[in-house]
């Protein structure tokens, strides 16, 4: 027969494994929607790369990008 000991202690791991394993979810859920939204914001950006691109553009090319957008070059 298991000790009382044991028996408790049992009984407690269950909600810290719980607690933990939706800890984890969440932290890659939004690790996941972060990259996403970096992604967004880059090809959103006129100064960011281009479809198919795999580097960002020099920095002569990006202030071409930014001005004919509209912007102005900081």
């Amino acid at each position: 027969m298991a000790s009382r000991y044991a028996i408790n202690r049992l009984r407690l791991a269950g909600p810290r494994w719980s607690v933990l394993l939706f800890w984890l979810y969440l932290l890659a859920f939004f690790l996941l929607l972060g990259g996403e939204v970096s992604a967004l914001l880059e090809h959103m950006s006129p100064a960011g790369k281009m479809e198919g691109e795999r580097a960002a553009a020099p920095v002569e090319i990006q202030a071409e990008r930014i001005v004919r957008a509209g912007g102005s070059p900081a």
